[in-house]
């Protein structure tokens, strides 16, 4: 039942985020590597990525207060248990949406090794959430936000580190003399 409940939640929270932000990637990435050599990159970025998370903010702010209720009204009153779900994931899937510019930064500064290495960070850390969750506190919904919360720090650490190369990355065009 509770794997249930959280594919429920996963697809229909990464649903909108997958395409909103597909559609980001797609207009970020040819951008990104067309100014690569001018060094004005970096304010793109954070300026896209505050962007995504500010339009972000209301849907996760409904989500946190109101899932329950969303998940009930959609998918019926069976399904409650997946809106609490879904108000524990919503920070990593706003995390997640902001993190589109970032994502395309990573490609077109050939960052790929750390992006692998963060993946594999993510798939132990979230994995690690599960089972601390669900053996220290008994409980679906812990498991669940402590897999949402280690995934954030994920994501975290994919922004930041791409912010920090890129912003380096643009320095130096900047200073260097024509």
């Amino acid at each position: 039942t509770a794997a249930g409940f959280f594919i429920l939640t996963r697809t229909a929270l990464a649903t909108p985020v997958t395409l909103v932000g597909k559609s980001v990637y797609d207009v970020a990435y040819p951008k990104i590597a067309r100014q690569i050599n001018q060094g004005t990159n970096f304010n793109f970025i954070v300026k896209s990525t505050a962007a995504l998370f500010a339009l972000g903010l209301i849907p996760l702010i409904t989500i946190i207060l109101f899932g329950e209720e969303v998940f009930g009204f959609v998918f019926g009153s069976q399904w409650v248990t997946a809106g609490t779900y879904a108000s524990v994931m919503a920070i990593w899937f706003l995390f997640n949406f902001a993190n589109k510019s970032c994502a395309a930064a990573i490609s077109a500064y050939k960052l790929d090794g750390f992006l692998f290495r963060n993946g594999l960070l993510n798939l132990f850390l979230s994995t690690l959430g599960f089972f601390v969750g669900y053996l220290m506190f008994g409980s679906d919904i812990a498991a669940v936000a402590l897999f949402s919360a280690f995934s954030v720090v994920c994501q975290i650490s994919l922004i930041g580190k791409t912010l920090h190369h890129v912003y380096k990355t643009d320095s130096k065009v900047i200073s260097k003399p024509s």
